[in-house]
């Protein structure tokens, strides 16, 4: 993009102006070149990953991403077997942010729903034991 020195006479869009533009459609300033003695070159470029987050929207594993520890909810079926089993459910409630989370991040990343009924089972298991 072609941008006009301050005192040089010529009108173009600023370079705040430009910046700003630019990272609302998820680009950066670059490389900054002279052009002539009114004017100077700057390139913009696309955010590196950017791309890949917009594919991740459009095929869904964006919104299969788990979510971060402070806003973590318990999934259903979790939360069903917690409630039959009286000794899991009590030890699970005495466990903090940070264990409780670590048992919901591996339900949420079991890749079928066979291997996550059985870690759900085992961490039933494993938190009636305790």
């Amino acid at each position: 993009m072609q941008i006009s020195k301050k005192n040089s006479g010529v009108i173009t869009v600023s370079y705040d102006e430009a910046f700003e533009i630019a990272l609302c459609y998820g680009w950066v300033d670059s490389q900054k070149e002279k052009l002539d003695g009114k004017m100077w070159v700057q390139r913009f470029t696309p955010l590196s990953g950017f791309k890949a987050i917009e594919v991740a929207k459009k095929n869904g594993q964006w919104d299969k991403a788990y979510e971060s520890q402070s806003i973590a909810s318990m999934p259903e079926d979790f939360a069903i077997e917690l409630e039959r089993n009286v000794k899991a459910k009590a030890f699970y409630d005495t466990l903090n942010n940070q264990n409780r989370y670590a048992i919901l991040f591996r339900i949420h990343n079991a890749k079928k729903q066979e291997t996550r009924a059985k870690r759900i089972q085992q961490f039933v298991t494993i938190l009636e034991k305790r």
